[in-house]
């Protein structure tokens, strides 16, 4: 898994970085001033690797950082790293049709943080299922609250009724009692007066008691009804609705605890970071740990809560489609079960990480070789020892294990000695190209020993010893220059580095070489040429030495928005070096403007100009695939609008030179202002010395055919109803990456000719002649001397 691209937010100067992409040959060099943020973007990806940060890098907003990494993948080996059937629906198929995976990294706060997947697509079917249940139990939990309103509405009638009825039986008993008294009354009573009396009472009550039996009746067959209401209600729905309330009314209370202990938390930081005293910081920091921990169980009883809310409401949408309770809390077990088993977005992006580079952050003399080590060091690999690490890697280039000296022949371990130390030596030969004196070369080797009587307490035992020679001296390598010592301790750490194959690999180094001579640094520079194709390489730089002037598309260039000290870091890819400052981009302009004689990019003669940095990429791509033999030096513009200033250089350096113009307006109009101003509105002597592509050739990419162009170049199976470079404007492909891309395709898979079909081909053969014509046709440096600036 390659690392393509990288995005940081909020990381000390950096806000956001927005997309960074890497070129396809393994190695990115950033450039720009002091504090313009390069360090802080390698130890940001380092942060991505290993999850941790310190409170220095935070912004003065306290805002956490986000650091997302775009891997490449391949279809080839997709389920060695994951399981296709751990996806949810649309998931699997999504993810069998990506060529590369984004994960990010979000701190909540400096001990925690969370990884991710960050493919929208991806994300999109998360999030459908996602709102597909909280929909459903959104519309479930409205159904059942109904149910429930509806149902507590009837029982406290129900209950009302009946409270109402027991007061009217009492009164009916009471009004019973009554007449059983007048009655009686009226059958003792003599007299008329009280007769009619008792009659009179009589009747009232008889009256009464008609009256309220009747009001008792009617509230009986109204209770009658509700209960009816009642028990036409699924009771296991009113049970569910009731448990969702009461979890429902538990999350909100944790809810308003958790904001509390939130804000206790972040005033218990603002605090912390007011305090000097070390004291009084250890009290502040406890409270704050201890706060922080009831926060975070606090966060986790809500998630509890949450689900727990689901799946009641879950349980209740069943239930309302007509499923037995026990039946549709096993059903949804069931779901949850599989659901588990499912990768979340979470879990999906931990299972990339465990597959994705390793970052390394190269620390300078981290693998200084020592005087001595002994044997038993190395057998037991005691890490801590110095020099350790010095001498693994030194062992890792030699292919040797601790058995090797088990060799009990002496005269026989020591020639095989020797032969390691002259094959490491020949190699390191390879790239330090320094030599002590006129034709002194340094040597690197090691002998094994034994201590003897000056040691007692190791009297016999095995060691070995380290000496950096030349012809003159044998000396320790803690003897040697800084200079020799430095890049010895990066040659060993990066060699060995590259030798590690369990995990792609991505080294990040901070302005490597600062003690060594500028023909050194270049040695540098071919350390890394050479080891790109086993690991990752990005390094920060203000020396020209380590550019390669023909590569220029691994530059990222990074600079402050402003002058202010505070600014955000704003970063430019290749496409955008000419929007950023002369300052930003001065180890370029020192290396463009180094003695002609010192360098290969611009030449006395055979240089062509092309319209822009993407044109220099896609000439220098057919420049290979012809194996054209005749030198041409290809001189990117940094826009069209720019090759006249350009070629007034060339001009007033005396240098010879020759343009390529596409079949465009502004080609057009750059023609026809040579053409007055230089070649006196003569058509036959500009042409001589300025190519225009054919007509309908609008850039250099049309030529290629449209199958060609989407094998090759774009690298992708589309429908394309128009020109190549149409194509690429209409959908806003960054044009310069795409080139710089397509040569490091040519370079790196060795692309001929005949790997293209009849149509490219007979473009290229024009295209080549062409070129070769006005190449022959380049007025000398001794011509140019007469030439005026245009």
């Amino acid at each position: 898994m390659r690392l393509k691209a990288f995005r940081i937010q909020n990381y000390r100067s950096i806000i956001d970085t927005g997309w960074c992409y890497t070129p396809n040959d393994n190695i990115t060099v950033l450039i720009g001033q002091n504090e313009s943020g390069k360090t802080t973007v390698l130890e940001a990806l380092q942060s991505f690797h290993d999850g941790k940060i310190s409170d220095d890098i935070l912004r003065s907003d306290l805002s956490m950082p986000k650091v997302y990494c775009s891997f490449e993948i391949s279809q080839s080996n997709l389920e060695e790293i994951i399981d296709l059937r751990k996806l949810p629906d649309k998931a699997a198929d999504i993810i069998q049709q990506l060529d590369s995976i984004s994960i990010s990294r979000t701190w909540q706060d400096l001990n925690s943080n969370n990884i991710t997947i960050e493919e929208e697509a991806l994300k999109k079917v998360y999030q459908d299922k996602a709102e597909e249940i909280n929909k459903r139990c959104q519309h479930t939990q409205k159904e059942l609250k109904q149910i429930a309103g509806e149902y507590d509405r009837i029982k406290e009638q129900e209950e009302d009724f009946s409270a109402q009825m027991e007061q009217l039986n009492q009164q009916i008993s009471e009004l019973n009692a009554g007449v059983n008294a007048r009655k009686k009354t009226l059958n003792r009573s003599r007299k008329k007066k009280n007769i009619a009396q008792a009659r009179e009472q009589l009747t009232d009550l008889e009256s009464k008691l008609k009256l309220t039996k009747d009001q008792y009746n009617d509230l009986a067959q109204k209770k009658d009804a509700a209960q009816k209401q009642l028990s036409e209600i699924d009771p296991s729905a009113y049970s569910i609705a009731k448990k969702v309330e009461d979890v429902n009314q538990n999350h909100q209370r944790l809810s308003e605890e958790a904001d509390e202990k939130y804000h206790e938390w972040k005033e218990y930081q603002a605090e912390y970071n007011l305090l000097v005293n070390e004291k009084e910081k250890r009290l502040a920091d406890q409270k704050i740990k201890s706060v922080k921990e009831l926060y975070n169980n606090l966060l986790q009883k809500l998630g509890e809560k949450k689900k727990e809310s689901q799946f009641w409401l879950r349980v209740g949408a069943l239930i309302l489609q007509g499923e037995e309770k026990n039946h549709a809390e096993m059903e949804i077990q069931k779901q949850i079960r599989q659901e588990e088993n499912h990768y979340s977005l979470d879990t999906l992006g931990q299972t990339f990480f465990k597959n994705t580079p390793v970052f390394e952050f190269f620390h300078d003399f981290s693998s200084l070789l020592p005087t001595r080590i002994d044997l038993e060091d190395i057998i037991y690999e005691r890490n801590n020892v110095k020099g350790y690490k010095a001498v693994e890697n030194y062992l890792k280039l030699a292919n040797l294990k601790p058995e090797f000296f088990n060799q009990q022949n002496s005269r026989i371990l020591k020639q095989k000695i020797e032969n390691l130390n002259n094959n490491i030596t020949v190699d390191f030969h390879e790239y330090w190209r320094q030599n002590v004196g006129i034709n002194n070369k340094i040597n690197i080797s090691f002998d094994l020993e034994h201590y003897d009587q000056n040691t007692p307490e190791k009297v016999g035992k095995p060691y070995i010893e380290f000496w950096i020679k030349d012809k003159d001296e044998r000396l320790y390598p803690k003897q040697r220059s800084r200079g020799v010592r430095w890049f010895l301790s990066f040659y060993l750490e990066l060699k060995a580095f590259a030798k590690s194959n369990n995990r792609e690999r991505v080294l990040l180094i901070d302005e490597p070489a600062l003690s060594l001579h500028a023909r050194a640094q270049e040695d540098v520079l071919k350390v890394f040429e050479d080891i790109k194709q086993d690991l990752q390489i990005m390094y920060t730089t203000h020396s020209p030495h380590l550019i390669n002037v023909h590569k220029l598309y691994r530059i990222l260039a990074l600079q402050r928005a402003d002058d202010k000290e505070y600014s955000e870091t704003i970063i430019f890819d290749p496409a955008s070096l000419k929007v950023a400052s002369s300052d930003t981009l001065s180890p370029i302009y020192v290396l463009m403007g180094a003695r002609l004689n010192d360098q290969k990019f611009i030449q006395k003669n055979n240089n062509i100009i092309v319209e822009d940095i993407a044109s220099y990429y896609f000439f220098d791509a057919i420049y290979k695939i012809m194996n054209i033999q005749e030198d041409m030096h290809f001189l990117p513009a940094s826009d069209i609008s720019n090759i006249v200033t350009l070629a007034n250089l060339l001009l007033g350096w005396k240098l010879g030179f020759s343009i390529i113009l596409g079949d465009h307006e502004q080609g057009h109009e750059i023609y026809d202002y040579f053409r007055y101003n230089l070649y006196q509105n003569d058509d036959e002597k500009t042409q001589k010395h300025i190519l225009r592509l054919d007509p309908g050739i609008k850039r250099v990419e049309d030529l290629f055919s449209t199958l060609d162009f989407k094998k090759y170049v774009l690298n992708k199976r589309v429908g394309i109803t128009e020109s190549n470079s149409s194509y690429i404007e209409h959908n806003n492909i960054a044009r310069p990456i795409l080139a710089s891309n397509f040569l490091s395709k040519v370079q790196s898979e060795n692309l001929t000719l005949d790997d293209f079909d009849e149509e490219t081909q007979e473009k290229l053969n024009r295209m080549a002649q062409q070129m070769k014509k006005i190449l022959w046709n380049q007025p000398s440096a001794k011509t140019n001397s007469n030439q005026q600036q245009v």
